[in-house]
């Protein structure tokens, strides 16, 4: 319960305005605050929809074991930064990553957000170029992306969501200048609205207009693609830079690129993120190594989810529920109204069922949505039960 202004006691003025910022979340219901742990009993009979462990590869046997004999070869913590360390195994990863991609090179990352932030901030650092860089976004980016643009300093430049004629319009305007380099950062399958760009229309228009490609994977990796390796598949020797997590589909934790040996050697010697963090464990890494190794062999757990997903998406629309445009495993139900999306997730949670209450600033205002993350470990049944729980909630309200 958060305490009226008066009652927050210090000498320091900047607690009242840290109060007074809570209390406006409170009141248009996007406080946020951490779920309360579950006994191994509560565990056994809820199901999770709020979990991005796609492929359930955090509780694979291999992965756990790749991790423990990790840890106990070359310890529980890397000493240093990934600058710094000679353990072999972070080249090793590294070098597996590039090669799949068919990139000449990769960078590991301790997190997605970190990785996303640091590099975007780097590329475009205006003190390099004559003229600050033109930057164009899908305005849906997660926001770790316009993060790393605000901290660069640049503009940007949004185009509708997934809407390549109206990115190529704001790139018309622009007429092109050799001195002002131009970029177009997208994800690949969006996060929040489980929906995909069209990479072979976006090749395209980014050569056309010369523009630097940068392509978010994070939630597509492990999951779509040839072999799980991404929306990228098939396209890596036309995009300047490939990013992607070990937080999602490989139920690990970190982020990676990919690029070539110039960009590569440039972040090395430019980006704040990897130059100044501590590398992430050995333990880490084997999880890491072991589930990128088992992605070739998870095309049955690719396909369950896929029909799964199609299955959910379905039976929603049936029912009269909103689903966007996705066509993925994420699949948002959208409800419009904050304090609504809160009190449907509560009342799944009464009923040991978990999901996300997505509300600003995550997505636009007035697109409020429960947020489903389907995993391969999930079936009919438990989609059912969901199904069912919620027509039964939104009946009675």
């Amino acid at each position: 319960m958060i305490k009226p202004i008066h009652a927050i006691k210090s000498e320091h003025p900047a607690y009242q305005s840290y109060h007074a910022f809570l209390l406006g979340k409170k009141e248009q219901n996007l406080h946020r605050s951490y779920k309360q742990p579950l006994d191994q009993n509560q565990q056994k009979q809820a199901v999770f929809f709020n979990q991005n462990d796609y492929l359930y590869l955090s509780q694979h046997p291999k992965v756990i074991q790749a991790s423990q004999e990790y840890a106990a070869t070359w310890g529980t913590g890397s000493g240093s930064t990934r600058m710094l360390t000679c353990l072999p195994i972070y080249e090793q990863l590294e070098q597996m990553i590039a090669q799949t991609k068919h990139q000449a090179k990769a960078i590991i990352f301790n997190s997605g957000y970190q990785a996303n932030t640091s590099i975007i901030a780097s590329l475009l650092d205006q003190r390099l170029f004559t003229e600050p860089p033109l930057v164009f976004c899908d305005r849906l980016n997660h926001a770790s992306m316009h993060q790393g643009c605000r901290l660069a300093g640049v503009r940007q430049i949004r185009y509708r969501h997934l809407d390549l004629n109206h990115l190529e319009y704001l790139l018309q305007k622009q007429p092109y200048q050799p001195n002002r380099p131009r970029f177009i950062i997208t994800e690949s399958l969006f996060s929040m609205d489980g929906d995909q760009v069209d990479m072979a229309a976006l090749i395209p228009l980014a050569k056309q207009y010369h523009a630097f490609l940068y392509i978010d994977e994070a939630h597509a990796t492990g999951v779509l693609g040839e072999e799980g390796h991404g929306l990228t598949s098939g396209y890596e020797d036309q995009i300047d830079l490939i990013m992607g997590t070990f937080s999602k589909a490989l139920g690990s934790t970190g982020g990676y690129l990919c690029c070539n040996t110039l960009l590569h050697d440039y972040l090395l010697n430019h980006c704040h993120g990897l130059i100044y963090s501590t590398a992430l464990s050995p333990a880490v890494i084997g999880a890491v190594h072991q589930a990128w190794q088992l992605l070739p062999e998870m095309t049955q757990e690719r396909h369950h989810l896929k029909q799964l997903a199609d299955y959910t998406r379905n039976q929603l629309k049936q029912r009269g529920y909103d689903t966007g445009q996705s066509d993925s495993h994420i699949i948002p139900v959208i409800i419009g109204d904050a304090a609504k999306t809160l009190h449907l997730c509560r009342q799944l949670e009464q009923q040991n069922i978990y999901t996300a209450a997505i509300r600003p600033p995550t997505v636009p205002a007035n697109s409020s949505r429960i947020r489903l993350s389907l995993q391969s470990n999930h079936d009919q049944l438990a989609v059912d039960r969901l199904l069912n729980t919620l027509s039964s909630i939104l009946s009675i309200a």
